[in-house]
């Protein structure tokens, strides 16, 4: 299992990540809140696709924007952006636009955070010139090939 997720958002593509370091933060400047109760509070107000298990907002919740807007930039920062840059990210793409585009990114966010994300492991491909057992060679010295 993983903490970190890699989401659209904004004009691109962020790694996003909340390390210790950066949950505390978050909990402090939220006032006080953890972040499961954060999580539960998001998660009330999303729904998944069924088909890809994107978060889509539903309606409802309680969520502050206060809190969207600081697990993103706490989790850009986690991610790998300097804070300058998450700051920009947040203002840039959180303040003026829909509760509806953010409030699932930082659902997601902290579902890592507190669930974890499975790692899928990429099928090994095989070898061009890798033939199975049977294409190689006959069976039994009966087994005839076609000319």
């Amino acid at each position: 299992m993983d903490t970190a997720v890699t989401l659209a958002f904004g004009d691109g593509s962020y790694t996003f990540w909340l390390p210790m370091a950066r949950i505390v933060e978050v909990e402090r400047l939220c006032g006080d809140k953890s972040i499961v109760a954060m999580f539960e509070e998001f998660g009330a107000a999303i729904g998944l696709e069924r088909d890809t298990d994107v978060a889509r907002f539903m309606g409802f919740g309680s969520a502050r924007i206060k809190d969207v807007y600081e697990v993103i930039r706490c989790a850009a920062i986690g991610g790998g952006a300097s804070p300058i840059d998450a700051k920009n990210l947040v203002d840039n793409y959180v303040d003026g636009r829909p509760y509806a585009e953010t409030v699932p990114v930082a659902w997601a966010i902290l579902n890592a955070a507190v669930m974890g994300v499975s790692l899928k492991k990429k099928a090994p491909e095989a070898e061009p010139n890798d033939m199975s057992r049977s294409e190689r060679e006959p069976s039994s010295s009966t087994a005839t090939t076609s000319a």
